[in-house]
């Protein structure tokens, strides 16, 4: 059977929050019923409640009984109609976006400081146009009752009175006006007779409210580096080239981003240093902080879910081979732990079950089946050569083919980048076209890394 998609469903209560303010205009309201023994004026309060009560709070209310007496005086409101209002329709495809930055909040005050905090950006739909009319019941026992909660309310709505339904400061939909549009003073016929039903006046009102879709809320995206390419372009006409750069010898290129730091990444922590040198050499001794780095993008580390890109190709325009990793604070403010989302890593080349050392491992201690491949950490010459039964270099990889060890991998003929994981230690390592090293670990200069906020 189909699955009901639950992320699809949008209820915000907007109706809701309409008809609870409105009952709130008419609240705290009190009728004087006479003077007590000490000569004091003695009032009573006039509850409002909602008229289409739940059954089950009705019966509550009436004791499980037809034969309560309704206490009284009181007030029920209720929505009496609803109707589109095509006087204020405006464009229905018409959308806009804002771009929030709050105030950040001192997590130790609890109070906020004079620098930006979180940027949002919201994405806003036009609102649809609808006019409410709600009545209000004013149930009283005697003449006077009514007299004292009509002024009351007549008094105040000269004709109309604001309400706002939310303090959302994006709402752009929040303040609506409530109008007295009419009055019935009393539900008995005229003359009154010996007619004892309770006496009720009804007063209608109109609001121009807005139904509004649902809005995306976002974090902003910040410009992280701009890139500037300056090439030597020749002398020749080259308006009709498709590809202006193609070809063109590239002479220098410049990478601007708001904070210049580097990362050094090793088997353990991330390390935030200032701007590299032509040697890769953090230009300062300062200590670098990943807190106050993430508050520069206004955001604040999330251990295990906030993010960094790190970027494997040489060409830093090159995303194609981007590796994230999901890190964690530590009490080291220079550094982070962090965790590879192995989905990210380049595809593997090569799997092999172990490092080894053949100058160390005896291969008659080896047990290996066919397919059992090894990364090679020194070479196998002379007479290793013999022990083996075959001539490998250092970072070659060899395979047992079922009665002898076969060059699978050539270090010395292979210039491409390849990739192969260690299912023994679980790490990847690149081939760079002169020795392996871990994927991820190494220095990367700014350009070559970002923040996911």
């Amino acid at each position: 059977m189909p699955v009901y998609d639950t992320n699809a469903h949008f209820y915000d209560e907007q109706l809701r929050r309409y008809l609870l303010q409105f009952i709130r205009l008419f609240g705290g309201m009190h009728v004087q019923t006479g003077k007590g023994k000490d000569g004091t004026r003695q009032f009573r309060k006039v509850p409002t409640r909602l008229a289409d009560m739940n059954r089950q709070v009705a019966a509550i209310i009436s004791n499980n009984s037809e034969n309560t007496i309704k206490a009284a005086p009181f007030m029920v409101a209720y929505i009496s109609a609803m109707q589109p209002d095509r006087s204020r329709t405006l464009n229905p495809t018409f959308q806009e976006s804002l771009q929030i930055v709050e105030k950040e909040i001192d997590a130790t005050t609890n109070a906020y400081i004079d620098r930006p905090g979180k940027r949002t950006s919201v994405s806003r739909l036009m609102p649809a146009p609808y006019v409410l009319t709600c009545n209000i019941d004013v149930i009283t026992t005697n003449t006077d009752n009514k007299f004292q909660i009509l002024e009351q309310i007549l008094s105040t709505f000269n004709p109309a009175i604001e309400i706002q339904s939310n303090t959302s400061p994006i709402d752009w939909t929040s303040l609506t006006v409530v109008e007295l549009s009419d009055i019935t003073y009393s539900s008995r016929g005229i003359p009154l007779g010996t007619d004892p039903a309770i006496d009720v006046a009804t007063l209608v009102f109109t609001m121009p409210i807005w139904i509004s879709p649902p809005v995306k809320v976002s974090r902003q995206v910040l410009i992280n580096n701009i890139i500037s390419d300056i090439h030597n372009m020749p002398d020749e006409d080259i308006s009709g080239y498709y590809d202006y750069f193609g070809d063109v010898q590239q002479l220098s290129q410049h990478i601007y981003n708001p904070i210049n730091n580097s990362v050094t990444v090793d088997g353990t922590h991330i390390t935030l240093k200032g701007q590299y040198t032509a040697d890769n050499i953090s230009s300062t001794t300062e200590t670098f902080d990943w807190t106050e780095l993430f508050k520069t993008y206004g955001s604040e580390i999330s251990n295990g879910i906030s993010r960094l890109i790190l970027r494997q190709a040489k060409d830093v325009e090159d995303t194609t081979s981007d590796v994230v990793v999901y890190i964690n604070t530590t009490n080291d403010v220079n550094k982070v732990t962090y965790t590879i989302d192995n989905a990210t890593l380049p595809s593997n080349d090569y799997t092999v079950n172990a490092s080894i050392d053949p100058t160390v491992t005896d291969p008659t201690t080896l047990t290996p089946s066919v397919g059992d491949k090894y990364l090679i950490l020194d070479n196998i010459h002379n007479r290793l050569a013999t022990n083996w039964g075959v001539i490998a270099n250092k970072n070659d990889i060899i395979q047992w083919n079922g009665s002898n060890w076969v060059v699978l991998f050539d270090s010395q003929s292979t210039s491409d980048i390849k990739y192969l994981r260690n299912t023994f230690s679980g790490r990847q390592f690149k081939w760079n076209g002169k020795e392996w090293l871990d994927t991820v670990q190494g220095f990367y200069g700014p350009g070559y890394w970002r923040v996911i906020t």
